[in-house]
């Protein structure tokens, strides 16, 4: 009797090491995603994003830095952060972070990787961000938001909300380098 074997080839992933203005890490490549890792996995973050035609999405894996273990993220037990870029632009989708203390930290790692694959596979610039604030928390998720956005080039001239509770409250960002400058006579 005759057969055959199907010898299936592991896939070796391309790992490149970056030190710029994200901070010192790796990026992992396979197949159909992008594994950045910054810090090592006892104490670092890593960030996973895939790409899916025109759009690219990145998720929160693990947040360990601090040295409090309270502050620890891991994204099996402690919620979610969810980053989607289309259309140049860059849209927080979902964050739920049992953790205090991280929020800024973890959505700045999350847009900056989502953006530097959304650049170097979909070949666009990115122009402009947007959130849409639904919490019991508003305006800590607000400082949140509005700080990892500056962290990664994006301003906006909207207010925090007014009040503790909102719902729907949307956020703009423009990105820096697409602002028009403003001149004082």
């Amino acid at each position: 009797m005759g057969g055959s074997i199907a010898i299936s080839e592991a896939v070796t992933p391309q790992i490149e090491y970056y030190s710029d203005r994200g901070g010192d890490y790796t990026i992992m490549t396979t197949e159909d995603k992008w594994t950045f890792l910054w810090g090592s996995i006892d104490k670092g973050v890593e960030v996973v994003v895939f790409r899916q035609e025109h759009l690219v999405a990145g998720h929160l894996m693990r947040n360990n830095v601090s040295n409090k273990s309270k502050q620890h993220f891991d994204a099996e037990r402690d919620g979610y952060v969810d980053i989607l870029i289309a259309n140049e632009t860059v849209e927080i989708k979902d964050v739920v972070l049992r953790c205090r203390g991280i929020c800024a930290s973890s959505v700045f790692h999350v847009i900056f990787a989502t953006m530097r694959i959304y650049t170097r596979e979909i070949k666009k610039p990115i122009r402009s961000g947007i959130v849409e604030i639904s919490s019991e928390d508003a305006q800590v998720a607000y400082h949140c938001y509005k700080k990892a956005f500056k962290k990664n080039g994006f301003s906006t001239d909207v207010p925090e909300p007014p009040s503790k509770r909102e719902q729907d409250y949307v956020v703009p960002f423009t990105r820096d380098v697409y602002q028009l400058p403003k001149l004082r006579y």
